[in-house]
Parts: C-alpha cells; structure tokens; sequence
C-alpha cells in the first residue's frame, strides 16, 4: 500500500501545536480551499462523550468520529473517520470507517525539540479503489493538500504567537456564514478564542445570538461581556443594481451597523472593539492615482455607501469603543469570492481580459485578511480605516495571464466593454471595467507582515497548484 510522510519545523511548542488541532477551528482551516467538503457530525470519543454534541467539536479523542460530505453534489460521497489511537500531547490517528478509500490510517504526530520548537509529522497509509488505477491522480492531490495543511498550521501559528500571552477572548461575529465570516470564525477558534455567530433565525445552538436588521431587533443581553465584535454582514453587490438592489446594498449595511453599534454603546459591559467592515468602493474608481487611507471619498455609489456604513458606527464611537473599519478589497479564495466564480470560465478555456484590461484590481488573499484582522483585533492602537489590500495590485490583464498560467489555460478571448455593460449595467461597469490603485499604508506603517505579496502564489496556494512541495521555503 502507498505510504507518504509529511514533516514541517515550527517555532511553537509542543503543547501549542497539540492545541491547535484540538481547537475545534483547525479542522476547518486545514481543509483545501480547493476541496467541497462539509462536517456532517462530530461524534465525541471517550474523553467527551457525556459531553453536549456542541461542545464535542474539536475532541481528539480516541473513539471520536467524524462524518463529512465530500465532494461536490451530486457526486459527493460521505466518509466516516474514527479515532482510534490518542496521547496528549504526542498525537492521535484516524483511520476510515467508510468512504471512497479501500483503506485509509492517518498518524497525526506532535514531536517536541525544545521548549519552544517542535515538529510536525503526517503520515499516511491508504489503498485506492479499482486496483489503484486513480494512484497517480490521488498522490498529486494528497501531495497537494498536506502541503497546504503544513503552510496554513505554520501560518496560524505564527499569527497567533505574539498574542499568545493575551489569552481567550469572547468574540462576535455578523455575517458568519459569509466567505469571511466563516474564515474568521474558524481561525479565531483555532487561536482558542470563543467565538459566537449572530443569526438571522431562531438560535438553535448555544453560540448563536439572534438579531433581526430589518425588524431592527437584537438579543443585547446575550453581547454583555463580549470582549470584541467583528460585523461583516451586508447585502451582496453582486447581480445587476436595479434601484431595489441598490436600496437592499445601502440599507442592510447602513442599518445593520447602526443597530449593532447603538446596542453596544448601550451595554453595561461593552466590547473593548468594534471591528466592523467596508470596502475600498469608498474611494471610487480612477485609472492612475493611489489611494490610501488619507484619500478622500467618492460621491460615486459605492462611495456612498461606505460613508454611510462608516458613519454608522459612531454611536460605538461615542461611547469609547475602538472602533476600526477594514477596507476589504477583492479577497481570492477558492472557496468562494470573486475567484471562485471566474475559475469555470478559465478553465474551460474561455478566460480573458475584461474591457481594457488596464483597471487596476486591489486583491488580497483570504489567509493575509485573516491574519491583518486578527492584528486589528489585538492592537489597541489601531482605529479607524485600515485598507486591506496586497501592497502590490495589478492591472485587470495581469490578473487574467497569471490565473491562465497557474491552471494552464489560455485567456485569449477578451470581454469587450458593450457585452459586460449589457449583461450587468452599472455593477459591470463599476466592479469589472474600473478600478484604482489602492495601498494598504496603514497595515504597512504598523508592521503588518503580508504572506502573500506576489499574485502567483497566492492563486497557487488557493488553487493548490504549487511549484514546490517544501513547506520551509514558503512560510
């Protein structure tokens, strides 16, 4: 049977590395962004099992089972891994119960070297269906996935190591189950943090806090105590802007955030922040000047907007939370976002520039949004507009031949201005045909270290599509 081994050096301990996968967040995080795969059920083992189901997730126990939907439907298959071997803080193994593998036993293992140093090792043992004729296909892909697992438990762990000392903290989060939303809330976890969603329907779980924007409800008792709020949660720009639209963009978040910031405001024991979002539409389109956070505005819609979700905040303002307000630019992941909706067009050959191709694209990739508002959560300091964007933007033609490149398709067939306007009217023009040059001067000027600055890798990280397999020299 194939056997592979997979070994990364961290600058963490022991202790801190068993943690991490214990923390309930790792496994969400360590799943390729490429890969659909879901958590049906988190069965605790020995050590849990009195526990409720809610709190079992995360446990490594032995006797632990984990049942996931992988796949994209209706293809998906189910896989059943069970625990069947546990020694805090040396490791664990899961092996499969049922799924798409003959066999599968995977040894997690937690090597100490000194008190702050420690090793990370995978191992694998597994047998492929119909007498190994996928071996070669499935090798690249594990290849490719635990290469991904190394690079983001190195990053994590070094994210979250200067604030260490600081301990766990409550935090809220609006818009959870949106692309961010679901990022952080997995990440925060993975730091040891407790984190609770704010939904729109009844909360079924314990973590859950309803609140209501348009009803302008709230369950403000449930936020006593919090020690930080991150509100993501808004109407999505995508879709053509009929007036309706436009309406449903400029309310939700203009609203939403009123309602959250004067309920803070009002609490006997408010959060120390408020991390709550924007965008870079703030400061318009324009074909040559950079903009940073000093940049005024824009009367444009999407300026508008901003300003009025911006200036929501103020009641938190008043009252002496901190407040800040990342300035998202275009986040890559393939989970979701604006890559993944491209990705099909690309890879069936049919990528191209749009318009010109000479609008600038303020990108970032998923992992150094994660990891700048975890900074914007821990810094004191820090208040107010914080773009979040790569130092390094690049023209709507530079991104089209470097995705080309990294899934090898050509992009040879441009989308002319007239066929975009056509089919999205004014979201077209504003979110594909323009652009600016936007710099992340705050992040920077704090010290802020961007994982990702080169656009290549970071699709290459996202698509799995990696040119090394040597954890040392990326992280």
């Amino acid at each position: 049977m194939p056997h592979k081994r997979f070994e990364t050096h961290l600058n963490v301990s022991q202790l801190q590395l068993y943690g991490y996968h214990a923390s309930g967040g790792a496994f969400e995080r360590l799943v390729p962004p490429w890969d659909q795969i879901r958590i049906l059920a988190w069965k605790g083992g020995e050590e849990t099992k009195s526990l409720p189901d809610h709190q079992q997730f995360g446990d490594l126990s032995t006797g632990t089972e984990v049942h996931l939907k992988v796949g994209p439907p209706p293809l998906s298959l189910t896989l059943v891994a069970k625990h069947t071997e546990h020694t805090k803080p040396f490791g664990f193994v899961d092996e499969q119960v049922s799924g798409p593998f003959s066999s599968w036993k995977h040894q997690h293992r937690f090597i100490q070297k000194d008190a702050h140093q420690s090793t990370l090792v995978d191992e694998l043992t597994y047998k492929t269906p119909l007498f190994g004729l996928f071996d070669s296909l499935v090798s690249s892909k594990i290849d490719s996935t635990f290469h991904l697992r190394h690079l983001r438990t190195a990053m994590d762990l070094s994210r979250f190591e200067p604030y260490a000392h600081i301990g766990a903290k409550k935090i809220a989060i609006t818009g959870a189950s949106g692309l961010i939303g679901r990022n952080i809330s997995a990440f925060l976890r993975a730091a040891g943090h407790q984190v609770f969603h704010l939904v729109r329907r009844v909360p079924v779980l314990p973590n859950e806090i309803s609140w209501n924007v348009k009803d302008g409800t709230i369950d403000a008792q449930s936020l006593e105590g919090m020690d930080a709020v991150v509100h993501l949660a808004g109407e999505s720009i995508d879709g053509r802007w009929t007036k309706e639209k436009k309406a449903r963009i400029y309310n939700s978040r203009k609203d939403g955030t009123a309602l959250i910031a004067q309920t803070l405001a009002a609490l006997q024991h408010p959060p120390e922040v408020l991390i709550s979002a924007s965008a870079v539409g703030v400061y318009g389109n324009h074909p040559s000047e950079i903009a940073d956070e000093t940049t005024g505005p824009s009367a444009q819609f999407l300026g508008t907007v901003c300003q009025a979700w911006e200036k929501a905040a103020d009641p938190a303002r008043e009252a002496g939370i901190r407040v800040v307000h990342p300035r998202m630019g275009v986040v890559l992941s393939g989970q979701g976002g604006a890559l993944k909706k491209m990705l099909p067009a690309f890879l069936a050959g049919g990528g191209g520039r749009l318009g010109t191709g000479k609008q600038w694209m303020p990108w970032v990739s998923l992992e150094d949004v994660l990891g700048l508002l975890y900074v914007l959560l821990m810094e004191k300091s820090i208040s107010g507009p914080v773009n979040v964007v790569s130092p390094v933007p690049v023209q709507n033609s530079d991104f089209t031949r470097e995705l080309g490149n990294v899934i090898r398709r050509p992009t040879l067939i441009p989308v002319p201005k007239f066929a975009i306007k056509t089919l999205f009217g004014e979201m077209g023009e504003t979110l594909l045909l323009e652009g600016r040059r936007v710099y992340p001067r705050v992040a920077l000027d704090i010290g802020f270290k961007f994982r990702f600055t080169e656009l290549e890798k970071a699709l290459r990280f996202e698509l799995g599509k990696f040119q090394t397999l040597n954890t040392s020299e990326e992280v």
